[in-house]
């Protein structure tokens, strides 16, 4: 069962990444230990930054994240 919820944490980021086509990004996001859509709501410019997201890229995430 806990497989099963980390998969679905997991999808919902890849999600979420995929309906931006913004799905490259994955890997990072994934690396940095953001795997909980929840996770997204929390971003912010700085976290974006770290993570090397740029311009309208960065800009498409913290807008559809809210």
């Amino acid at each position: 069962m806990y497989l099963y919820m980390m998969t679905e944490h997991y999808n919902g980021v890849r999600k979420f990444l995929d309906q931006l086509n913004l799905g490259k990004y994955w890997d990072i996001f994934k690396a940095k230990g953001y795997d909980r859509e929840s996770d997204i709501r929390d971003l912010s410019e700085e976290d974006l930054e770290a993570m090397h997201i740029w311009g309208p890229d960065r800009q498409r995430i913290l807008q559809s994240g809210k």
